[in-house]
């Protein structure tokens, strides 16, 4: 089945800034000789339909319609580049749809679960699935995507954030009303006396915010450094908010601490909790359940 795959398909993996997780599915794709699109639309408009029978892998959210998007965000690049999982696969009507959820924390909102009626997969990436999702789509129990064993920390990064850990800005768009860089040098003064490396999200306007606070004497991280080998390796994480880098250090097992702000003390949210090693991302049980699907369905 997968011989056939390799020949007759190409895979169109698309996403949008950080809601684009799919990075090591592209990587693995790569290296077994299947054929595949790219498409960050943060980088780069849409590209045009493949002229190939398509399998259609997206992380982003799918209830967001790129004209409710641009009203809450800007009508300029990148922001209109920004199109819908639902008004992509009607442009380029796949084979096959699947859906790899980009937050640990939140793998579907609420009131997205009846959108998974529009893929025909679900990448689970852990054992708790709501029963029901299984009368909308099939369900695999894949893992999450972000574990797996490519990208692996350079050694720099890894004696960075294993001395002290690491600090993760979450609600970036918050931060940046907020007066960016100086807010957060104001609020979490921890970062600089700590000499606590950062990470952002990959999103618009956090590169102009990372170079403010490297200006600042911060030590800022690459946005597309894998957050959960950056959580693995360090002691402990800090946060200004909850975000997914919260499920992700359960995941992992690592103490999450949320910084006091402007002076307040400092949150223990998860204690360190060392569990089973989890197993990571299923790339060929998706690839397994991509091909009987196409098959069932040709």
């Amino acid at each position: 089945m997968l011989d056939r795959l390799r020949s007759n398909y190409i895979f169109f993996l698309a996403g949008f800034g950080s809601e684009y997780s799919l990075q090591p599915i592209a990587h693995y794709l790569g290296e077994h000789g299947f054929s595949f699109v790219v498409a960050d639309m943060q980088q780069a408009p849409l590209p045009p339909p493949p002229r190939k029978a398509t399998v259609f892998i997206t992380s982003q959210h799918p209830s967001c319609s790129s004209a409710v998007f641009r009203i809450h965000t800007q009508e300029a690049p990148p922001f209109s580049n920004y199109m819908n999982p639902l008004e992509i696969m009607r442009q380029l009507r796949p084979a096959c749809s699947v859906f790899v959820p980009h937050d640990l924390e939140e793998p579907i909102r609420p009131y997205e679960f009846a959108y998974m009626s529009a893929f025909d997969i679900y990448c689970a990436p852990s054992a708790q699935v709501n029963p029901a999702l299984r009368h909308l789509c099939k369900v695999i129990p894949a893992g999450w995507v972000k574990h797996h064993h490519f990208d692996a920390l350079t050694e720099e990064i890894t004696a960075l954030v294993k001395s002290n850990g690491i600090f993760f800005l979450n609600q970036v768009v918050t931060l940046m009303r907020a007066g960016g860089a100086t807010f957060v040098r104001n609020n979490y003064p921890v970062i600089f006396s700590a000499h606590l490396p950062v990470k952002l999200p990959a999103w618009p306007g956090c590169d102009g915010m990372a170079d403010e606070l490297r200006q600042m004497g911060a030590t800022v991280l690459a946005p597309e450094t894998n957050a959960t080998k950056l959580i693995a390796a360090s002691p402990r994480i800090y946060i200004n908010a909850l975000g997914s880098v919260v499920a992700e250090a359960k995941h992992v097992g690592t103490p999450v601490i949320l910084a006091g702000k402007a002076g307040q003390p400092d949150q223990l949210l998860i204690p360190a909790h060392p569990g089973p090693t989890r197993p990571a991302f299923d790339f060929d049980g998706l690839l397994t359940a991509v091909a009987a699907h196409i098959k069932e369905t040709s």
